[in-house]
């Protein structure tokens, strides 16, 4: 199954300003997420109080399962907290360190 997606000149990329280095930089981030360029057309708009304008439609294109494919990887990077993590044990401020414990301090900066 595919999904879409459409992009015009009032997409948040372009902050209202169409400009071509913006469209590349746009097509490039959604190139990285999986989208793929599937038709682009200009189309007329009319206006009410002014004139007509021209904007351009770019739609793309994924599989469904691209995102669930995509989070599977991001997934494999990092390690899941073991099932029983071992609670703190709480400790006495009143107790005397052991030997161990005052000469690991005397290395500590």
């Amino acid at each position: 199954m595919k999904v879409y997606k459409v992009l015009t000149q009032k997409d948040k990329w372009f902050s209202g300003k169409f400009d071509p280095e913006l469209l590349e930089k746009a097509l490039n981030a959604y190139a990285q997420q999986g989208w793929q360029v599937v038709q682009s057309v200009s189309a007329t708009i009319g206006g009410i109080m002014s004139s007509n304008r021209e904007e351009l439609i770019i739609i793309l294109e994924r599989d469904a399962g691209h995102q669930q494919k995509l989070a599977s990887e991001a997934a494999k990077h990092f390690q899941s907290p073991p099932s029983n993590p071992k609670p703190p044990q709480p400790t006495n401020p009143f107790a005397k360190p052991s030997v161990q414990e005052e000469q690991s301090d005397v290395y500590k900066l």
